[in-house]
């Protein structure tokens, strides 16, 4: 009886070792699964937003209903050239423009993500009224007007 009991407890030992290894395997698998969806998203949201860019022609106007990748709430369009010669002092204690202001500079990008500024990327030469232009997501989705000026964009957000 005693030999039963002891080779009972090794069989629940090893049952909840191997339930416990499956469900870490199993979690980091759909943890990783998740971030490359977002990362996907992410990159479609890139592509759509170049697209509508650099493919309007002098004078056409398109209104784009952009849907945010989900962990995003605003995005933040900038317009370099502007902001590279008239940085007032109203943008330099703009929460958001710090993050807007260290890529400027570098002309590194010119569309942003927020809350937190982390995504960030260049979509081709934009017009902004005011150097850069913010809008709030609404159920995940913002409008933006872009109208062809050449080898520029403009943007206008709502």
């Amino acid at each position: 009886m005693r030999a039963q009991s002891a080779s009972m407890i090794v069989v629940f030992v090893l049952a909840l070792l191997i339930g416990s290894l499956v469900m870490l395997f199993g979690y980091r698998s759909v943890r990783r699964i998740l971030g490359q969806a977002e990362t996907a998203t992410l990159l479609t949201f890139k592509e759509d937003l170049e697209s509508v860019t650099t493919t309007l022609s002098y004078g056409s106007v398109k209104k784009a209903d952009l849907k945010l990748p989900d962990s995003y709430t605003t995005i933040c369009f900038a317009d370099l050239d502007y902001l590279g010669s008239n940085l007032s002092p109203e943008l330099r204690f703009n929460v958001k423009f710090h993050v807007i202001n260290d890529s400027v500079q570098d002309a590194q990008a010119n569309v942003f993500l927020f809350p937190d500024g982390s995504q960030s990327f260049l979509v081709g030469p934009l017009i902004v009224e005011g150097g850069f232009a913010c809008a709030n997501a609404s159920a995940g989705r913002v409008t933006v007007g872009f109208e062809g000026m050449g080898n520029r964009t403009k943007v206008t957000v709502r």
